[in-house]
């Protein structure tokens, strides 16, 4: 982050005054790995370039916060705002994955019990 800038949680930063539009200067993911990125990206309600009021703003990242978590792909989900300018911020998503496992078939299965009828 550029020198003056800080991420301050959603609530701390949106809730200053209600009458004010805000643009979301860029949408960063961050904390991803086996997950892919529109797969994060279409549970969010937020985008690059859109235009709102802190409070839509607020309500929206709060509801995406829910959605994320509810997918159970993601142990944590935290989401803050970065402020560049009086009326741009900057979004950022940090996510941190659940650990899943799957057996996969190996050669010791009996004999007729492969999916492929052995």
């Amino acid at each position: 982050m550029a020198c003056g800038q800080e991420a301050v949680s959603v609530a701390d930063s949106l809730y200053a005054d209600v009458s004010d539009t805000i643009q979301i200067d860029k949408v960063f993911i961050i904390g991803y790995k086996k997950t892919k990125e529109h797969i994060i990206s279409r549970e969010l309600s937020v985008h690059d370039g859109q235009v709102l009021t802190r409070a839509a703003l607020a309500e929206m990242l709060q509801a995406d916060k829910r959605k994320l978590i509810n997918t159970s792909l993601f142990l944590e989900v935290d989401i803050s705002t970065v402020d560049l300018s009086e009326d741009r911020v900057d979004v950022i998503i940090r996510v941190s994955e659940r650990w899943y496992f799957f057996q996969s078939p190996s050669s010791t299965w009996p004999i007729g019990i492969l999916p492929n009828g052995g």
